[in-house]
């Protein structure tokens, strides 16, 4: 149970992620026809209840219970599910896919494996009259299903990285901020302190010569460290711009 949540959480990612791989993906299942000689293909993710059928090419259909679905019984195993005879398959014995019209009689699919390691949905082509696909067909549409994850995950890091950069020149931007502010509330008071320094240094008051001097050095290198943090914050900034 707990692995089927799991799995159903991925299921949810990869809905999220089809829009934009739609169109590549759309290439997949038209190339499954052409390779398998097949006339439908689709991909399809098995969520709790429903199978969607995400992108297709000859069925004309979005989605269908979880309940008829051949590709339910697909996401159970790793290889290559093949039924040849939908008719005299004891699974499909009662499912109105194979007898009411028009009614699928062949179905091979592979499961597409996700980076959890969870089979989300299929690759699949299905056909109402018979076919016998060779072995080298067969690795072919294992190798078109590995792209279906590929181009899934692909989308998914280059949206999580969007996403990190954003938060990074959002951060970068509150930072900048703070230091100017920082910058202004703190150099006040100094540039005070500086003038009245300075007014000193102009007296007479030669005993106290020496610790000015010192005062007036450390005030110069707080200074300088506040606007190296300024000066470091706008450079942070610029180079994530």
């Amino acid at each position: 149970m707990n692995n089927e949540r799991l799995r159903l959480k991925s299921v949810k990612r990869y809905l999220n992620q089809f829009p934009a791989a739609c169109g590549k993906l759309q290439d997949i299942v038209a190339l499954a026809t052409q390779m398998t000689g097949v006339p439908v293909a689709f991909i399809t993710l098995i969520d709790k209840e429903i199978q969607w059928i995400t992108v297709k090419y000859g069925y004309p259909v979005d989605q269908m219970p979880r309940s008829t679905s051949f590709c339910t019984k697909t996401i159970e195993q790793d290889d290559v599910m093949v039924v040849p005879n939908a008719f005299i398959d004891p699974r499909f014995a009662n499912n109105p896919l194979v007898f009411n019209s028009p009614s699928v009689k062949y179905y091979a699919g592979i499961a597409l494996k996700c980076a959890e390691g969870h089979n989300v949905g299929t690759l699949c082509v299905m056909d109402i009259e018979s076919h016998s696909l060779s072995n080298n067909q067969l690795d072919s549409l294992k190798a078109l299903s590995r792209q279906v994850t590929n181009i899934i995950e692909l989308n998914h890091s280059i949206d999580t990285l969007r996403k990190s950069v954003e938060q990074i020149e959002e951060r970068n931007r509150a930072l900048k901020k703070i230091a100017q502010v920082q910058s202004h509330d703190i150099r006040g008071p100094l540039t005070s302190v500086m003038g009245v320094m300075n007014l000193l240094k102009e007296g007479d008051n030669t005993s106290n010569k020496e610790y000015l001097k010192h005062l007036e050095t450390a005030i110069n290198n707080l200074d300088n460290k506040i606007r190296s943090i300024v000066d470091m914050s706008s450079t942070a900034h610029a180079m994530q711009s």
